[in-house]
């Protein structure tokens, strides 16, 4: 714990200068695993952790609906829930190829949009 007085505000100081700069790392997405990624001090491993993306895999899968039913993708349900949203949206990499889904909440209904591989035949469920 970093106590805010006189003797701890050096250590708060150096802390938030290491997440200003994995804030502006402009090539990640995520928190980074370590600290020193990109420094000669970094020793390996992985730059994130899956508990960084978890939020994304839950907003394609419930929020924009995308659903594998077959294996690899061959076939996909499409099946939103934008609760109060107004607009959501999701591109989920998969071996056919990219597979992306814009739902947007109109008067009338829910607009979906889908661009999908060639092979993948998707089913749209309101």
């Amino acid at each position: 714990m970093i106590v805010t007085s006189f003797l701890g505000l050096g250590l708060l100081f150096i802390l938030l200068a290491a997440l200003k700069s994995l804030a502006n790392a402009l090539r990640w997405t995520t928190l980074w695993e370590g600290w020193d990624i990109g420094s000669a001090k970094w020793g390996g491993g992985t730059y994130n952790h899956a508990w960084s993306g978890g939020g994304l895999t839950l907003l394609s899968q419930y929020v924009v609906g995308i659903e594998p039913v077959a294996a690899g993708y061959r076939r996909v349900r499409v099946r939103p829930q934008l609760g109060g949203l107004k607009h959501a949206q999701a591109e989920v990499d998969t071996p056919l190829g990219m597979l992306k889904v814009a739902v947007t909440h109109t008067t009338t209904g829910l607009e979906v949009e889908v661009d999908a591989p060639e092979a993948m035949i998707v089913e749209i469920v309101k």
